[in-house]
């Protein structure tokens, strides 16, 4: 244990009586399996809520499928109304997510939250590879949505790498000063980093390298297998993604090695609702919408919360139990793109198809009609690659495809400091 850890397990027994390390042992005991407790947290939120949440107060407490699908628009119409009536709303934390199209939305968690958050945080940073006060080098676009206080990122070894421009010039910095650096070291980062930086590397036809680094985290964005792979052979490091969001916490994480996604039933009931209706899925490998029902925030409880993200279940063995698992996490709703036929298009097919393709920094994949598509490109692209690559897409979305391509020396971000990678202007 390093003096950082030591200072936080002292602080958490001391101000929170062990309130972190009790529910951290939880989560080793039973997450992913089946445990009684679990079932029993759904029912104490749901009757709560109804005694005491305005929202709510028409539902039947004893049974999920009675509470509404919700989403941030209906949050967003009459926050109030899913604030708990026991609390004042001041005394709350309030979080701030700029969302994925850049528009703010705004939750509030109360102090038991706030605790859960902090385990689960601890549990899958170190289920990925972690040690608690290694040097974290978290790169993002840095804003007022998710500044870190000077203090908190000493104590927590944080180091803000800012990638608002992700030109050569600042990967090579990346590479030379992080990378190659000198120390143990973890890196935490968006999925399109990863891309960006895997790109970099094969250009520079660096194969391996010992960079001393113990995990490569992704997050917020899908991250290809194809990159996880390729990355965790090149930095002999496990590359692994976590699935979260700022309104609600980690939802799920990939395990070092595997492609699907360990589901944190202890903190939160997972659904996974048809496209068109509120009805489950019917079948494992069924795209259905990502609909979460969280069991600690008792100041403001979201219960069946659409995320807005699409995702596929599958059963798995963990820990000598089948249980179902995130098999896939497709990205949001409103950036589906679709074939030339109205058959929705995973973006799985449209990253994969770009791989080969190293000397492109950075893309961006618009479909703008039902059969127009429109490449953003930040690097050089020949005559023969764009005709080889016309010809993979149009073998997936159809033959009457139509491509445009635009030419840029930037990639803009969102104020989320996410770049889309696939997005649908389609009126």
């Amino acid at each position: 244990m390093n003096t950082r850890s030591f200072l936080f397990w002292l602080y958490d027994f001391i101000i929170n009586r062990r309130a972190v390390a009790e529910y951290y042992n939880e989560l080793v005991r039973t997450v992913g399996r089946t445990d009684d407790r679990h079932n029993e947290k759904l029912r104490k939120i749901m009757a709560y809520a109804v005694q005491n949440v305005p929202y709510y107060s028409g539902c039947k407490s004893d049974n999920i499928l009675d509470f509404p699908v919700v989403n941030k628009t209906v949050i967003k119409n009459d926050i109030k109304q899913f604030v708990s009536k026991t609390v004042d709303i001041n005394s709350l934390h309030k979080v701030t997510t700029s969302g994925s199209t850049g528009t703010p939305f705004t939750v509030f968690h109360d102090k038991t939250k706030r605790i859960h958050h902090t385990a689960d945080n601890l549990f899958f940073m170190n289920l990925a590879g972690y040690t608690m006060g290694t040097p974290l080098y978290y790169m993002r676009v840095w804003n007022k949505y998710c500044s870190h206080g000077k203090l908190s990122n000493l104590l927590s070894n944080i180091h803000p790498v800012e990638i608002a421009d992700l030109s050569e010039d600042v990967l090579s910095k990346i590479f030379d000063g992080i990378i190659t650096g000198g120390g143990r070291k973890s890196i935490l980062a968006f999925a399109s980093t990863y891309d960006t930086l895997c790109s970099f590397l094969q250009k520079k036809n660096i194969c391996s390298l010992d960079a001393d680094i113990e995990v490569m985290i992704a997050m917020s964005e899908h991250l290809s297998e194809v990159t996880r792979k390729t990355l965790s052979e090149i930095l002999h490091c496990p590359v692994v993604a976590r699935y979260s969001n700022m309104e609600n916490g980690f939802i799920g994480q990939q395990l070092p090695g595997t492609p699907w996604y360990l589901l944190n039933n202890c903190s939160y009931y997972v659904e996974l609702l048809d496209l068109d209706s509120d009805k489950p899925v019917e079948k494992e490998n069924e795209l259905g919408r990502i609909v979460i029902t969280d069991y600690y925030n008792f100041g403001m409880p979201m219960i069946r919360y659409d995320t807005g993200d699409l995702g596929t279940f599958e059963r798995k063995m963990y820990k000598g139990e089948e249980i179902a698992v995130l098999a896939s996490i497709e990205g949001r709703r409103t950036d589906m793109i679709y074939q030339t036929n109205g058959a929705y298009a995973s973006p799985h097919v449209i990253t994969n198809t770009m791989w080969p393709y190293h000397s492109i920094k950075q893309w961006q994949f618009i479909q703008t009609g039902e059969k127009d598509y429109k490449f953003i490109l930040n690097g050089v692209i020949s005559k023969e690659e764009i005709n080889e690559l016309e010809k993979n897409l149009r073998g997936y979305l159809g033959n009457n495809a139509n491509f445009v391509y635009e030419y840029v020396d930037n990639i803009p971000v969102l104020s989320s400091g996410k770049r889309k990678m696939i997005v649908n202007n389609m009126k």
